[in-house]
């Protein structure tokens, strides 16, 4: 019983320390590719087998809590476990490669979705309930050393013998790694890692301020000028499968090769905008202070420019970037009609691309002028309630200070772009 208290006692030490570590580090996640070109046949077994027993495993604890039992009495440390083969008939079958932490993980893993739908539940959202698995292709590998470890260019994992072969690793260097995801994809086996590394050692942004303008003709505007397009369709080899696969008798041999094509499509769609979302956000993140609007997206799906939302990357960006925001605008804000040297609004329908204040003789670029409007707003502080913004909130083109009006207060300083 002493011993047991002293191991519990090092591992909430540990605990202690690795958190209070975190808080001075940056988290980021890097993904390397095990090359099966390289493995042996046992190895290239024993990858998939992973996945399956993983799926045997959690479908056994969802039939154990539908039939009224608790989740924290399933036997996780039982080296059988029941499922059914294609016959869908039950059978017994032995745990071979799914070691004893991964198989912590899976219950963990339905442990926090059971929590998730109690909570939607109490907050009176229609929750149903877990289904049972078909395919399980993510596995979660929580302690670096003991589930998986990487020296070099090779991993291991536990359950499975010998060191795999992996790309990417100089990625790794100079950070903390922590723990990982084996997933299975149509291209292959991944191993998503998640690592830190200091604050002091990440890149410092070299440029003051910048207001950003999200649209769907122009993806990203920037204040300084630049614009960013960045639409990018499905392939015509896609439209193919999708074509192919209509036609297939579903569930046929030729059907499931035709729906792994196109996994393999749609992963190379999402990994072409991944990457141009990246490039945008690495450009942005150069500057100090970022202003930016919480546009809408999804309101503009159901417009007509839906199409052209599909095709940006306006969701990746605004996740990517919304974080690092030193503020962010409500929707509700007219940051497109009101012109920042007299305080004036105008009517700014969607083809009118050129922004002209007749008071004060201000021509703009729309998106330009839109993205400016962000940097003012926020750094003068001008009320964004539901109330008129009046003229008073706002500086001249001269930076004159006017006394006349009802109400006095502090004056806007004109933005000086």
């Amino acid at each position: 019983m002493a011993k047991r208290q002293t191991k519990n006692q090092k591992i909430a030490a540990s605990y202690a320390s690795t958190k209070a570590k975190r808080l001075d580090q940056v988290c980021h996640v890097r993904e390397l590719k095990i090359q099966t070109n390289k493995l042996t046949v046992a190895q290239a077994e024993a990858l998939k087998m992973v996945f399956v027993e993983a799926k045997w495993l959690t479908n056994a604890v969802l039939s154990w809590i539908n039939k009224g039992k608790k989740l924290e009495d399933y036997p996780t440390s039982s080296p059988v476990v029941v499922h059914k083969n294609k016959d869908g008939k039950n059978v017994k079958s032995k745990f071979q490669y799914l070691g004893s932490q991964i198989k912590q993980s899976v219950v963990e893993g339905i442990a926090s979705n059971l929590k998730t739908l109690s909570t939607h539940k109490t907050n009176g959202y229609k929750t149903g309930k877990l289904k049972f698995r078909s395919e399980i292709s993510a596995v979660v590998l929580k302690q670096f050393k003991i589930t998986y470890d990487i020296k070099k260019n090779k991993v291991r994992i536990q359950g499975i013998r010998g060191w795999m072969r992996v790309g990417g690793t100089h990625q790794l260097e100079g950070f903390d790694i922590a723990n990982a995801r084996l997933l299975n994809t149509a291209q292959g086996y991944f191993l998503k890692v998640t690592c830190y590394r200091d604050k002091r050692k990440e890149p410092k942004p070299t440029k003051k301020e910048v207001g950003i303008d999200l649209g769907c003709e122009t993806a990203v505007t920037l204040s300084d000028g630049r614009k960013f397009k960045a639409k990018i369709r499905e392939s015509d080899r896609l439209k193919r499968l999708q074509a192919c696969m209509s036609r297939q008798q579903r569930r046929s041999k030729g059907w499931w090769r035709t729906k792994r094509l196109l996994r393999i499509e749609h992963k190379k769609l999402v990994r072409r905008k991944d990457d141009r979302a990246n490039k945008i956000v690495h450009e942005i993140r150069q500057y100090k202070e970022i202003y930016m609007q919480d546009e809408l997206l999804r309101a503009w799906h159901s417009g007509r420019f839906g199409r052209s939302v599909q095709h940006s990357v306006l969701g990746r960006v605004k996740a990517k970037i919304k974080p690092y925001a030193t503020n962010v605008l409500p929707a509700s804000v007219p940051t497109t009609k009101t012109c920042y040297c007299c305080g004036r609004k105008r009517k700014m329908p969607l083809h009118r691309r050129i922004f002209k204040c007749r008071r004060c003789g201000n021509v703009e670029d729309r998106d330009i002028h839109s993205a400016k409007n962000m940097i003012y707003f926020s750094r003068n502080q001008i009320p964004v309630d539901s109330r008129e913004v009046k003229r008073l909130d706002f500086g001249t083109s001269t930076g004159r200070r006017k006394t006349t009006g009802k109400s006095g207060g502090r004056r806007a300083k004109p933005l000086g772009l």
